[in-house]
């Protein structure tokens, strides 16, 4: 709330898409989320991928 994003929770049928953010300039992002064991994996690789 503090940045002024809406979120909002993936009801199409985009799968793997777990959120859908929309900026304050109207632009829109997708976010996955995934559990990480800390315990077990101390290193982890997050790919960016910028979509055009």
């Amino acid at each position: 709330m503090k940045a002024r994003l809406e979120v909002f929770a993936n009801e199409s049928e985009i799968r793997g898409v777990d959120f859908i953010i929309k900026t304050p300039y109207g632009k829109y992002h997708e976010l996955y989320l995934q559990a990480v064991n800390l315990e077990r994996e101390r290193n982890v690789k997050i790919p960016k991928e910028e979509n055009l």
